[in-house]
């Protein structure tokens, strides 16, 4: 019924299917990537009231989203070990040197447990090319959970009224950012 070459072939795509998926279900940082990268996250969208939270600043202040009440905010979900999440801070560094972003709040929320250490995100703080970034962090995951953040950089732009503009995943360039009438006064 199989020759014996069939069966090695169907044993090697087995192995090789099974060791990618412990690979990809594990906590490399490679495989955290390419998670990042290829998932595609659900949650609020476009035309949603923005969920309110409340989670602690790099000082220990708490912080809530419905603080912002009135202003438009961009909301970035990242980590400090997330290599495109650090392409975006230079990307937004360069918007907010043009001015492209004179009227919007940042609101970068760490993933604070997907972090080795909530050291290491108080250390990456200090080295954002922009102080002009209130940054959050998310020990528990509330905020990851109610937006449905799986991967990162997730950026949500948020309205005066609280309503989410749009949902973006990966990397968001200056060139987005100057193309898209959100961000116009």
């Amino acid at each position: 019924m199989f020759s014996k070459r069939k069966l090695q072939l169907f044993a090697l795509f087995f192995i090789l299917s099974a060791a990618g998926a412990f690979y990809m279900n594990s906590s490399h940082d490679l495989a955290l990537t390419q998670r990042t990268m290829s998932e595609v996250a659900g949650g609020s969208e476009n035309g949603d009231k923005a969920p309110d939270f409340a989670l602690k600043n790099l000082a220990g202040e708490t912080v809530e989203l419905s603080g912002f009440s009135g202003e438009k905010v961009m909301l970035l979900f990242f980590t400090t070990w997330c290599h495109v999440c650090a392409e975006q801070w230079n990307e937004l560094d360069l918007a907010l040197s043009e001015g492209l972003m004179e009227n919007i709040n940042i609101v970068a929320v760490n993933l604070t447990k997907e972090e080795q250490s909530k050291n290491n995100v108080l250390q990456y703080a200090e080295s954002l090319p922009s102080s002009n970034v209130t940054v959050l962090m998310d020990e528990e995951g509330a905020a990851q959970e109610k937006y449905k953040v799986f991967g990162v950089p997730t950026v949500l732009l948020i309205d005066e009224e609280g309503i989410i503009d749009s949902r973006l995943h990966s990397l968001t360039t200056r060139e987005d950012i100057s193309g898209k009438a959100f961000f116009q006064k």
